[in-house]
């Protein structure tokens, strides 16, 4: 089984540092290319390696990491996606075109939630991470819902 992150943002990166705390070997993968990965590669140390999107998408196990509009970019890279798992790990800042509308939304999800506050990345990390390991080996069809309890509602 191999594993990609596409996005090495704060999520992407913290997901990165999972893998690498476990000495999984896993690829990362940014729009900018792997030459600007060379300082978190050599932070995380061998078992994280960086590559282009393209030979990112050829892992077993996709994690994407990217906003909504990237996104689109990233679904474009293959023409068929049959056989791969992707956990897609959807980011405030992807979704809105300015960093006003971004802390406003924010702020609407603090308010909204009845923890009062947005999920850490090392939180969304570890689920996702779940799901990309052999313990989620039994779990099929899911939803994992990592919100505060905003879904509740």
């Amino acid at each position: 089984m191999t594993y990609a992150i596409i996005g090495t943002g704060l999520v992407g990166a913290t997901l990165a540092r999972f893998f690498a705390a476990k000495t999984i070997p896993v690829l990362i993968a940014n729009s900018r290319g792997p030459e600007t990965l060379g300082e978190l590669t050599a932070e995380l140390g061998a078992s994280v390696k960086a590559v282009t999107v393209d030979e990112a998408v050829e892992a077993h196990i996709i994690l994407v990491a990217v906003g909504s509009v990237a996104f689109k970019d990233v679904g474009a890279v293959l023409q068929d996606w049959s056989g791969k798992i992707v956990i897609d790990t959807p980011i405030i800042d992807g979704q809105v075109k300015t960093k006003g509308e971004a802390d406003g939304m924010r702020a609407m999800y603090i308010k909204m939630t009845p923890m009062g506050r947005l999920g850490r990345p090392e939180e969304m990390a570890s689920a996702i991470f779940y799901l990309a390991s052999d313990e989620s080996s039994f779990t099929t069809g899911i939803d994992l819902v990592a919100d505060g309890g905003l879904s509740e509602f």
